[in-house]
């Protein structure tokens, strides 16, 4: 799958048994966002366990990601915020 930083390796683990779906390469997260509402609500609360944080309110819509990568690119950001990550260790 190429190289990730440890967050975007976990939350992609995540998102695909969520999801039910298997990522051949990083290519894939770009795919737009196809899945029922209850796979995401459970992808959410698995992210947040994970990681140790709540979505946003306003994240709580499927609208709010519109592609997979947008998901991960949130859990990194709330992961840096956290002070989990270092800001250099999270590819764009």
């Amino acid at each position: 799958m190429g190289e990730l930083s440890g967050v975007k390796k976990r939350a992609v683990e995540i998102i695909s048994f969520n999801f039910d779906i298997i990522f051949k390469d990083i290519g894939g997260l770009g795919d737009k966002l196809e899945v029922d509402s209850l796979s995401f609500i459970n992808a959410v609360v698995a992210l947040e366990e994970e990681f140790g944080f709540e979505f946003d309110d306003e994240m709580m819509l499927m609208s709010a990601f519109p592609t997979i990568v947008d998901i991960i690119r949130y859990v990194e950001a709330k992961a840096i915020e956290r002070g989990d990550v270092k800001n250099d260790e999270s590819p764009g």
